[in-house]
Formats: structure tokens, C-alpha cells, sequence
């Protein structure tokens, strides 16, 4: 993501690893939203992707795509306070 985080929202975003896609297949994960077949092998990616992460990376990643897929919704006098909130999601050394 190429741009600075101006809201609690976003830097969850931007704090988020992303998997390990296959840059070159962009075109076939794309076409996933067009055909159910190319959606199953997209979705058999993504599952093998969680089963390489260890059991506390897996949970800690499906909180944070919780919060990214539930309906959130930031202002800027609220941005400090959903911050706060969302240092749950930090590491002790404060790192994701």
C-alpha cells in the first residue's frame, strides 16, 4: 500500500502482511470474480497459504480480517481513540 496512513483504519491496513501471492497470477485471481472454477482455485491458495502460518499467526490474522471486513467506520476526532483499540493487535516490541 503506497500511501501513509492518515487513520486508525488504514494503518491496520498498512500494518497487515500480506500473503504470498503469486504477482505474475493477478489476471487468474481477478478472473475468480467471473467464474466459480477459477474461485475454487484461488480459495484452495488462500487455504494453503492459513496452513503455512503457525496457529497464533493464523488467529491473529483472522482477527485483523474480522476487523477489516466488519463495517468500521473512522472520523478524524475518532481516529486517536479506534488507535488505542487497535494496539491489540501489536506484539509486545510494539511490531505486528
Amino acid at each position: 500500500m503506497n500511501v501513509e496512513p492518515s487513520t486508525g483504519y488504514l494503518k491496520l491496513l498498512k500494518e497487515t502482511r500480506p500473503l504470498d501471492f503469486d504477482p505474475a497470477l493477478v489476471a487468474d485471481y481477478l478472473s475468480c470474480f467471473r467464474s466459480d472454477a477459477s474461485k475454487a482455485d484461488v480459495i484452495d491458495e488462500l487455504e494453503h497459504h492459513y496452513q503455512e502460518m503457525g496457529k497464533e499467526e493464523r488467529k491473529e490474522r483472522l482477527e485483523r480480517m474480522s476487523a477489516i471486513g466488519s463495517d468500521l467506520y473512522f472520523t478524524e476526532d475518532e481516529d486517536k481513540d479506534e488507535i488505542g483499540d487497535l494496539e491489540k493487535f501489536k506484539g509486545e516490541d510494539g511490531q505486528s
